[in-house]
Protein backbone atom coordinates (compact mmCIF):
# COMPACT_ATOMS: atom_id res chain seq x y z
CA UNK A 1 0.00 0.00 0.00
CA UNK A 2 1.45 3.41 -0.93
CA UNK A 3 2.24 5.75 1.96
CA UNK A 4 -0.36 8.37 0.96
CA UNK A 5 -3.14 5.76 1.06
CA UNK A 6 -2.03 4.71 4.55
CA UNK A 7 -2.19 8.33 5.76
CA UNK A 8 -5.72 8.67 4.35
CA UNK A 9 -6.81 5.52 6.19
CA UNK A 10 -5.28 6.79 9.45
CA UNK A 11 -6.97 10.20 9.07
CA UNK A 12 -10.30 8.55 8.30
CA UNK A 13 -9.89 6.24 11.30
CA UNK A 14 -9.14 9.23 13.56
CA UNK A 15 -12.22 11.06 12.24
CA UNK A 16 -14.37 7.99 12.90
CA UNK A 17 -13.00 7.75 16.43
CA UNK A 18 -13.63 11.47 17.05
CA UNK A 19 -17.13 11.18 15.59
CA UNK A 20 -17.91 8.17 17.76
CA UNK A 21 -16.60 9.97 20.84
CA UNK A 22 -18.68 13.05 20.03
CA UNK A 23 -21.78 10.92 19.49
CA UNK A 24 -21.22 9.12 22.80
CA UNK A 25 -20.50 12.27 24.84
CA UNK A 26 -23.38 14.34 23.44
CA UNK A 27 -25.80 11.47 22.94
CA UNK A 28 -26.25 12.24 19.24
CA UNK A 29 -28.94 9.98 17.84
CA UNK A 30 -30.11 8.97 21.31
CA UNK A 31 -33.76 9.25 22.28
CA UNK A 32 -34.32 12.20 24.66
CA UNK A 33 -35.54 9.90 27.44
CA UNK A 34 -32.32 7.88 27.21
CA UNK A 35 -29.92 10.84 27.56
CA UNK A 36 -27.77 10.66 30.67
CA UNK A 37 -27.10 13.51 33.08
CA UNK A 38 -23.57 13.85 31.67
CA UNK A 39 -24.84 14.01 28.07
CA UNK A 40 -27.42 16.70 28.87
CA UNK A 41 -24.82 18.63 30.87
CA UNK A 42 -22.30 18.51 28.01
CA UNK A 43 -25.03 19.56 25.58
CA UNK A 44 -25.82 22.50 27.86
CA UNK A 45 -22.18 23.57 28.07
CA UNK A 46 -21.78 23.25 24.30
CA UNK A 47 -24.95 25.25 23.62
CA UNK A 48 -23.88 27.88 26.17
CA UNK A 49 -20.51 28.35 24.43
CA UNK A 50 -22.17 28.38 20.99
CA UNK A 51 -24.70 30.96 22.21
CA UNK A 52 -21.93 33.21 23.52
CA UNK A 53 -20.30 33.01 20.09
CA UNK A 54 -23.66 33.76 18.45
CA UNK A 55 -24.19 36.82 20.64
CA UNK A 56 -20.67 38.07 19.89
CA UNK A 57 -21.27 37.58 16.15
CA UNK A 58 -24.60 39.36 16.37
CA UNK A 59 -25.00 42.94 17.36
CA UNK A 60 -25.38 44.10 20.92
CA UNK A 61 -28.74 45.57 19.99
CA UNK A 62 -30.66 42.50 21.09
CA UNK A 63 -29.48 42.96 24.66
CA UNK A 64 -29.32 46.75 24.81
CA UNK A 65 -32.36 48.21 23.04
CA UNK A 66 -34.87 45.37 23.45
CA UNK A 67 -37.25 46.32 20.65
CA UNK A 68 -39.90 43.83 19.54
CA UNK A 69 -37.52 42.95 16.69
CA UNK A 70 -34.88 41.97 19.24
CA UNK A 71 -37.28 40.27 21.64
CA UNK A 72 -38.52 37.94 18.91
CA UNK A 73 -34.94 36.80 18.25
CA UNK A 74 -34.27 36.20 21.94
CA UNK A 75 -37.42 34.09 22.38
CA UNK A 76 -36.83 32.03 19.23
CA UNK A 77 -33.14 31.41 19.96
CA UNK A 78 -33.93 30.41 23.55
CA UNK A 79 -36.64 28.02 22.46
CA UNK A 80 -34.53 26.48 19.70
CA UNK A 81 -31.44 26.01 21.80
CA UNK A 82 -33.43 24.46 24.64
CA UNK A 83 -34.49 21.76 22.20
CA UNK A 84 -30.85 21.11 21.35
CA UNK A 85 -30.07 20.65 25.04
CA UNK A 86 -32.97 18.36 25.90
CA UNK A 87 -32.53 16.24 22.78
CA UNK A 88 -35.96 16.81 21.24
CA UNK A 89 -34.31 18.13 18.05
CA UNK A 90 -31.12 17.24 16.20
CA UNK A 91 -28.17 18.84 17.99
CA UNK A 92 -25.89 20.28 15.29
CA UNK A 93 -28.62 21.33 12.83
CA UNK A 94 -30.31 23.21 15.66
CA UNK A 95 -27.08 25.03 16.53
CA UNK A 96 -26.60 25.82 12.85
CA UNK A 97 -30.11 27.24 12.61
CA UNK A 98 -29.32 29.46 15.61
CA UNK A 99 -26.32 30.90 13.79
CA UNK A 100 -28.48 31.48 10.70
CA UNK A 101 -31.06 33.38 12.77
CA UNK A 102 -28.36 35.54 14.36
CA UNK A 103 -26.98 36.30 10.89
CA UNK A 104 -30.48 37.12 9.62
CA UNK A 105 -31.05 39.43 12.61
CA UNK A 106 -27.81 41.22 11.84
CA UNK A 107 -28.69 41.58 8.14
CA UNK A 108 -32.15 42.92 9.01
CA UNK A 109 -30.59 45.33 11.52
CA UNK A 110 -28.19 46.66 8.90
CA UNK A 111 -31.00 46.95 6.34
CA UNK A 112 -33.11 48.82 8.89
CA UNK A 113 -30.20 51.17 9.58
CA UNK A 114 -29.73 52.03 5.92
CA UNK A 115 -33.39 52.01 4.90
CA UNK A 116 -35.77 54.13 6.94
CA UNK A 117 -38.83 52.40 5.43
CA UNK A 118 -37.46 48.95 6.23
CA UNK A 119 -36.56 50.14 9.73
CA UNK A 120 -40.13 51.24 10.35
CA UNK A 121 -41.39 47.89 9.04
CA UNK A 122 -39.07 45.84 11.24
CA UNK A 123 -38.75 47.94 14.38
CA UNK A 124 -41.95 49.97 14.23
CA UNK A 125 -41.95 53.67 14.99
CA UNK A 126 -39.98 54.86 17.97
Amino acid sequence: MPAWNYLWVVERSNMNTFSQLLHALLGIGTEPKELTFLQVSLRGVTVFIATLIMVRLGSKRSLAEKTAFDAVLIVIIGSMLARAINGSEAFFPTLGAGFVLILLHRVFGLAAYYSHAFGILVKARS
